[in-house]
Formats: structure tokens, sequence, C-alpha cells
């Protein structure tokens, strides 16, 4: 940076009030030449050469040396390089930003923060819902449970009942057969009374 710019520096702030200038200077694009299109030349893109050594390594390690402080005293007099309208350098410049983004960020951390402690107590409420009716599921199943064993309980004695009532009414049903069939038996007998029985001697 050479001196005048330096000298002529201003922060964006101070430029921002600095009022516009007329344009009635500006030139006016002309008619389009039919030359080869050349490339632009831009003045403001610096150039770097290779440095060409002439000596020994002792002479480009100086050489290379200078260079460095020169640069290194550019930079630290930029720093020091103040506006002439406010009076602020580049290093207030930078803490003022840095402090204000400090400020952003603590503000975006505790309202991130809220917010996600806010989401954390919605989503614990919630588990406790689920894990409240889960138990009340859990204990509705087992009663039912319970209830199906019973039933199956009691139909298990209700078909050893009904084994037994049907082996009953089997052995009635026979019996009552065996009856019939015997008086059936009998029907062409011949049944005498009154006759005295006597005994051979």
């Amino acid at each position: 940076m050479s001196r005048e710019n330096k000298n002529n520096w201003l922060c964006q702030a101070c430029k921002n009030k600095i009022p516009k200038q007329d344009n009635t200077d500006t030139p006016v694009r002309g008619e389009p030449s039919h030359k080869p299109h050349s490339p632009p030349v831009f003045s403001y893109v610096t150039s770097r050469n290779k440095i060409r050594v002439h000596g020994n390594r002792e002479q480009l390690s100086d050489q290379i040396n200078q260079d460095l402080k020169s640069t290194s005293n550019m930079t630290l007099e930029a720093d020091t390089v103040n506006c002439p309208s406010c009076g602020l350098s580049k290093t207030d410049i930078r803490c003022i930003v840095r402090d204000e983004l400090k400020i952003i960020f603590d503000d975006f951390q505790g309202t991130f923060l809220k917010s996600l402690e806010l989401k954390n107590k919605e989503l614990i409420e919630l588990i406790e819902q689920i894990t409240l009716s889960l138990n009340f599921m859990e204990k509705k199943y087992e009663e039912v449970r319970r209830d199906v064993a019973n039933k199956f309980e009691s139909l298990r004695k209700l078909e050893a009942e009904n084994k037994e009532l049907i082996i009953l009414n089997m052995v009635s049903e026979l019996s009552s057969r065996l009856l019939q069939v015997e008086q059936h038996s009998r029907a062409s007998n011949v049944e005498i009374h009154c006759v005295p029985e006597h005994t051979n001697s």
C-alpha cells in the first residue's frame, strides 16, 4: 500500500457519508469496432516477477530478508492507519467487530439454549405420558390374561363334567335297552298259576 493510499484511506462508514458526485463527465460508450478482440488491461492487477539470481546465495537471502521486512513494515503501517473523519484504526475496527460478533453470538446462544430447553421439556412430558399409557395397557393386558386363564380352567371343568354326563346317559340308555330286550325274549313264555309243586322223592 502506497503512502498516498494510506493517507487517503477511509473506512466504509465514512465513505457512505460522502455525498455522491455528478456523473455528467462519464464517457459514452462508442460504437463497437470490428477489430479483433484484445484482452483487457487492468491497472489494479499487480504482476510479480521472479527474482533473478545474479549473485551467490548470501546475496539472495539478504534480498529476501529485506523484502520480508518491507512487507511486514507495510502491514504494520496499514494496521495503524487512522480514518481522518472518525479517527479509528483497523485494529480498533477489528475490536469493535469482534465485540459485536461476540454479543450476537451470546444472544444467539442464549435463545438457542432456551428453545432447546423448552423442546426438551415438551419431549420429557410426552415420554412421561407415553410411559403412563404403556403402564395402563400393561395392567389391562395382565387382567385380560388372568380372565382368559380362568375361563380356560372353567371350560376344562365343564368339558370333564360333560363327559361324565354323557357316560351316565349312555349307561342309563343301555340298561333300559337291556330291560326291553329281556322282556321281549320272555314274550313267548307261558306262566302257570295255582299248580302245586311236587318234588320227586
